[in-house]
């Protein structure tokens, strides 16, 4: 696979780099948020390591799910004083936001701990 493989070292720091930097983009409240953007990026990074991706899926899925049943309802009380007026609506930031959270969790963990298994 060459180029796309996971087991370059530089490769997995840079995606695990990406996985942090689109959650940055995503936590802040709206609108300064850019968690709709950040919810799409994050997916673009799983072909490049789709087997690992699906090995963590199934050995820490779970708790990776978990982790976002957790942080909706903390989100959803932290934006309930936001205004709903805007693009994008601002009702889905809880939702978006743990999405992204799932996603990079899971993206992470396939190119630190599961990588090695596959390749």
């Amino acid at each position: 696979m060459g180029l796309l493989s996971s087991r370059s070292a530089v490769r997995r720091a840079t995606i695990a780099v990406v996985q942090a930097f689109h959650v940055m983009l995503a936590l802040p409240m709206p609108p300064s948020s850019f968690y709709p953007f950040s919810a799409v990026c994050l997916l673009a990074c799983i072909p490049i390591h789709f087997e690992s991706f699906i090995t963590a899926f199934r050995a820490q899925g779970w708790s990776v799910l978990l982790v976002g049943a957790i942080t909706f309802p903390l989100l959803h009380y932290r934006a309930l004083n936001q205004t709903k007026k805007e693009y994008p609506p601002y009702s889905l930031y809880p939702l978006g936001v743990s999405w992204i959270l799932c996603v990079a969790l899971l993206n992470c963990l396939a190119v630190t701990r599961y990588a090695s298994r596959v390749d």
